[in-house]
């Protein structure tokens, strides 16, 4: 079915063996490959040229090749289908953007490049204006929705992308690999909007900055955030910018000023974005891009006002300690009965496939890797990220130490022993064909989470039995649902040495409850509460699970990253979380990122794991890297 605009209509044609579709916007050209030969905005190319000499837009195989499909044909006169056996890529051609939808890729249709020509000198991404470096091989090349701009004044917004560096297919510069957001399918079509005459909020680009690298400012002072905004455009830009301070959770104004801005083309202003506040807490800031009344563009960012003295509520119930160690005392009523199942060798360090007990009749499952030598060595315990999947070794140790690795849920590594059925009562979405543990909360000792914390802290007396290990030096990690875990299991058990939080979901259930319950964790959007529950009674039962509600318990060093804009545990909450730790965190906080640690952030983390646990590197040894 044609699904073209009526307005201003256009149509492809076939010519010299190539599918052409021009507009008063855009031209595009695709080859009978599939893949796309040319895109001009205006009279600018904006695609280079790849390693097949001809194409600026490509698939790309295992090995970089470019590849295309055997069969491409038209479909009516503004739609064309590119068909290998299943996979398929079909572009929708419109006056004024290009969707196109991929399905079934696989691993061979999964990197599609688009290569930049000359002409596009920025790349800017839609959320907070933070630009990759299109010369330099990135460390972080996630970009959500980038905006090319050009050296003639065409721009051309872009779906989510990550940058990478193909040096076999363009040796000069990075590629642009379209990718799906977090939680997109490959229904979502990737838009790409091309635009001759860019519209205001197109052409500025903000550089914010902070005088904290971590976005921490310190109390007893206005707040501020040095800012500098760039006329891309050839025209003088006459309008206002207002700034705001919110509150994290209600977003309520706390703070407000406007700056008004006269900047002529290719020149740059400085904007004094600065607010006073009173209260210590975390909070929001957005920069609204005003065309007189009209709110043309925002950016938000978050950060921490006077972080070290904000008293952070807990609900933490009075016999939330008596509540766990009776827990903890079942737990260890029963043997860990330990079996360890020898895999061949890597490198020389030995690999086992483990099981152990847990409570009742529950195990744990998981990899242990045991470094050459005699030891006694260190150990980490790594919690992994949320989900029901099959585990392999996603992590291989960079050092001289011990590493287990373990299925948090009860079931094997390769989900062999997993039910036909889902275990969980109320866990399976049949939308997405999930397994969803964060839902079973009928009571506070029936909770599936009280089962996935004694595992992590069962995973620990595992490592306390293994005699190579040095019981003295064992450090727990982990990310999203591994970070709130951590916490859990550094409160839980003191005999953990140090340990690592990156992103940590789990803290605040309450918040995260009343305010982020479209987040995709732990809720991803479903109400977790039973039918028929109050939601006194639910949120007393959440409170015993809340992994805020372990921190003042914890006693050893933590090193934590807190990606500020995390849209999937909440970025707040895990600060939040942060700041009833008795003795304080050191922080390295990955601000621009959702979900991830920046550049800053991974050294930090690569620093502390050095300094600890990797101090005697693994000579020679090319899976001794981080993944």
């Amino acid at each position: 079915m044609s699904l073209a605009a009526s307005s201003n209509p256009a149509l492809l044609q076939i010519t010299d063996g190539t599918f052409q579709f021009e507009s008063p916007v855009y031209k595009i050209v695709i080859g009978s490959d599939g893949n796309v030969r040319s895109l001009t905005v205006g009279s600018t190319p904006i695609l280079g040229i790849g390693s097949d000499g001809k194409s600026g837009a490509f698939f790309l195989d295992e090995k970089d090749a470019v590849i295309g499909f055997s069969h491409v044909e038209p479909r009516g006169t503004d739609e064309l289908i590119c068909i290998q056996d299943s996979p398929e890529v079909c572009y929708r051609f419109y006056p004024d953007r290009i969707e196109m939808t991929r399905t079934h890729a696989g691993s061979r249709f999964a990197n599609w490049a688009w290569v930049p020509s000359s002409h596009v000198i920025r790349s800017v991404d839609e959320t907070h204006d933070r630009v990759i470096d299109l010369f330099k091989a990135p460390f972080d090349g996630y970009q959500a929705y980038p905006r090319w701009l050009t050296d003639s004044g065409p721009v051309v917004h872009m779906p989510y992308v990550t940058w990478s560096r193909k040096e076999k297919v363009v040796p000069d510069r990075n590629v642009a690999i379209l990718a799906h957001a977090f939680n997109d399918t490959d229904e979502k079509p990737f838009v790409i909007r091309p635009m001759v005459h860019p519209k205001l909020e197109d052409t500025l680009v903000f550089d914010i900055h902070c005088n904290n690298p971590d976005f921490m400012l310190p109390g007893g002072k206005p707040i501020g955030f040095p800012t500098r905004l760039e006329n891309l455009s050839s025209n003088v830009v006459n309008g206002n910018i207002r700034f705001r301070v919110l509150t994290f959770l209600e977003r309520k104004p706390v703070a407000s000023r406007d700056c008004n801005i006269q900047l002529a083309g290719s020149k740059t202003q400085s904007l004094p974005l600065s607010a006073i506040i009173k209260k210590s807490g975390v909070y929001r800031a957005e920069m609204i891009v005003m065309d007189g009344k009209l709110a043309r563009r925002k950016i938000e960012w978050v950060f921490a006002y006077d972080w070290k003295n904000w008293k952070v509520p807990l609900t933490r119930p009075s016999d939330f300690a008596d509540f766990w160690q009776k827990t903890l005392a079942e737990l260890r009523s029963q043997p860990l009965d330990p079996v360890l199942t020898p895999q061949p060798d890597q490198n020389g360090f030995k690999v086992y496939k483990v099981n152990f007990r847990s409570l009742g009749d529950g195990r744990v499952y998981g990899w242990y890797i045991t470094p050459p030598g005699k030891g006694p060595f260190p150990a980490v315990l790594m919690l992994p990220g949320n989900g029901v999947y099959k585990m392999d070794i996603y992590r291989w140790p960079s050092g001289q130490y011990a590493l287990l690795l373990i299925q948090v849920h009860g079931y094997d590594v390769d989900l062999s022993n997993f039910p036909k059925d889902t275990p969980w009562k109320h866990g399976y979405r049949s939308k997405e064909k999930e397994h969803w543990y964060w839902s079973e909360w009928e009571s506070r000792d029936q909770a599936f989470a009280r089962v996935v914390y004694a595992n992590c802290v069962r995973a620990v007396d595992f490592l306390m039995s293994r005699p190579e290990v040095n019981k003295k030096d064992v450090y727990v990690e982990g990310n999203s649902q591994g970070g709130g875990l951590t916490l859990v299991t550094a409160a839980l058990d003191h005999r953990v040495m140090r340990a690592f939080v990156g992103c940590p979901g789990l803290c605040k259930l309450d918040w995260l409850y009343h305010f982020f319950l479209d987040a995709l964790f732990p809720w991803g959007g479903k109400d977790p509460k039973p039918v028929g529950m109050t939601e006194t009674k639910f949120l007393k039962i959440l409170s015993y699970y809340d992994a805020a509600n372990f921190t003042p318990d914890i006693r050893c060093p933590i090193h934590a990253s807190i990606a500020m804009q995390d849209t999937v545990t909440i970025g707040g909450t895990g600060l939040a979380a942060l700041r009833n730790i008795q003795r304080p965190p050191t922080l390295a906080n990955s601000v621009w990122t959702s979900h991830r640690s920046d550049e800053r952030a991974n050294q930090a983390y690569m620093d502390y794991s050095r300094k600890f646990y990797m101090k005697v590197p693994v000579e020679n040894d090319s899976r001794a890297k981080q993944k």
